[in-house]
């Protein structure tokens, strides 16, 4: 499974839609449920949300107890937020060739929101 950084802004966003005193249900974003759950494990390792990834029996279903988004979370949500900054930069991303580790993607998009998206990819 390769890491997908729109479904892991999919999720974030609709984690940040939930009131604070409400469970999160995890949907499917028209994904393969297993898809979404590695995700969310990746979301957990990441410490971009907090929370307790559990699953069924099956495999099939699955659920985040505690589920909480953290500061760098946060961060990366308003960093993000503009469909049209997102989209740009993953587009200037893949024309300069440039592979965006989390990290990096974080950076360029606050640059791009700040100062433009050309001067983030030079």
């Amino acid at each position: 499974m390769k890491r997908d950084m729109d479904l892991i802004r999919e999720i974030m966003q609709d984690i940040e839609k939930i009131p604070a005193s409400e469970e999160w249900d995890v949907k499917d974003f028209g994904r393969d449920p297993i898809e979404v759950r590695k995700h969310l494990e990746l979301l957990v390792d990441a410490k971009l949300i907090s929370g307790d990834v559990q699953t069924d029996l099956s495999g099939s279903k699955c659920w985040v107890n505690n589920i909480a988004i953290t500061w760098l979370g946060y961060e990366f949500l308003d960093a993000s937020r503009s469909n049209k900054i997102w989209n740009e930069v993953k587009s200037k991303a893949i024309e300069k060739g440039v592979s965006l580790t989390f990290d990096g993607l974080l950076q360029a998009l606050k640059v791009a929101a700040h100062v433009g998206v050309t001067l983030a990819f030079g």
